[in-house]
């Protein structure tokens, strides 16, 4: 997301909040499915959003977040040191703390953003189930299956226990932990090792996951919809934006379509990919 001085209609100028794809310049850089849908979405047919684009912004947000949570993570098990004491009855436990609350951190973040998608499907099919689990079950979104996404069982046994049951003592190995499960969504129930390598995963097949639905979504953008761009020449001053129409960047998705079609970290998920057309005519 960029802060950008834009001129308001009556002469005047005001600093919003908007999203990197509506400057120019920074259209090709580090763009994903998943922020070309977060830019086009409220022109889908039917709409998720019909009072602005708050529940875009909030993805936005929530993406950012679990970037950062995983920063944390990765930070805080660094700071794990061997025994400081010589003997077992007093040791040191902050490290482990820190650790623990920044997994839950990030756990939280990558809970947060699926329940935003499951929001923004259900206001484009108010059939559906309130919640991304939900709507996974019996078929009712595919694209949320859990049988798509190998990870996402782990993700929620860990989540619900560290945020409702025991987050407490757990056992920190040098490339594991070890927590005592809840035995839901398909985990054994009971004492669980964990790499932190499949956790510290979770983000990018957070991004995976959330990239295929955004291709899937993009299909109901109707390529002459309008939308509002900056040329980005200069930063000196209050900019004024132009229209312009979503063709260009449907296209963009399309080759980002056709890079994962083409990836070999997509090859359970080339169904999934198959199905998607998105027009950009």
């Amino acid at each position: 997301m960029k802060k950008v001085l834009m001129v308001h209609n009556d002469g005047g100028s005001v600093l919003i909040v908007t999203h990197q794809l509506s400057l120019l310049s920074e259209r090709h850089r580090q763009v994903r499915p998943v922020h070309i849908w977060t830019f086009l979405g409220a022109h889908a047919n039917p709409s998720p959003v019909k009072k602005g684009e708050r529940l875009f912004m909030a993805m936005e947000n929530k993406l950012f977040g679990v970037r950062l949570a995983r920063s944390r993570l990765r930070q805080s098990l660094s700071y794990v040191p061997d025994p400081c004491y010589a003997h077992g009855n007093v040791q040191d436990y902050d490290a482990e703390q820190q650790v623990m609350l920044d997994l839950e951190a990030y756990l939280n973040a990558i809970y947060s953003t699926l329940e935003i998608a499951s929001i923004l499907n259900r206001r484009q099919d108010p059939n559906l189930p309130q919640g991304f689990s939900k709507q996974g079950e019996k078929g009712r979104f595919s694209l949320f299956d859990f049988r798509h996404w190998a990870w996402l069982p782990l993700f929620y046994n860990l989540r619900t226990v560290f945020t409702h049951y025991d987050s407490s003592f757990p056992l920190l190995n040098e490339d594991s932990f070890e927590f005592n499960s809840s035995g839901r969504f398909k985990f054994s129930k009971g004492i669980q090792r964990v790499k932190f390598d499949a956790v510290l995963s979770f983000a990018d097949n957070l991004f995976g996951l959330l990239d295929v639905w955004s291709l899937h979504k993009l299909q109901d953008v109707d390529p002459r919809a309008t939308v509002f761009v900056i040329p980005s020449r200069s930063f000196f001053g209050p900019l004024r934006g132009r229209k312009t129409s979503a063709k260009p960047f449907l296209g963009l998705a399309n080759k980002c379509h056709e890079l994962m079609f083409n990836s070999p970290g997509f090859p359970n998920l080339k169904k999934l990919l198959s199905d998607i057309h998105i027009r950009c005519r």
